[in-house]
């Protein structure tokens, strides 16, 4: 992996894994000047419980919990497994 997909990766389950009150989506700028984006329920993050967050190297987000596992592709959360 790339310097580039770790840092994506470390700052999705920091944001994922956060919590803090998000009213609505939130671009946030990073030290670089990255655009960084918080999900929240309300943008189609299926549930805030998740034991493992792992992306894989065609760049998809897995995500997995007592709920199921659902995956992220940049846009939108399948669940894949319940």
């Amino acid at each position: 992996m790339n310097k580039q997909k770790i840092f994506l990766s470390i700052c999705v389950m920091i944001m994922l894994l956060s919590n803090t009150l998000v009213i609505a989506q939130q671009r946030l700028k990073t030290e670089a000047n990255a655009d960084i984006v918080e999900y929240t329920t309300k943008e189609g993050l299926p549930t805030t419980n998740f034991s493992n967050i792992v992306q894989t190297k065609d760049g998809y987000i897995w995500l997995a919990g007592i709920e199921g596992t659902y995956r992220f592709d940049g846009y939108d959360f399948d669940e894949v497994a319940r």
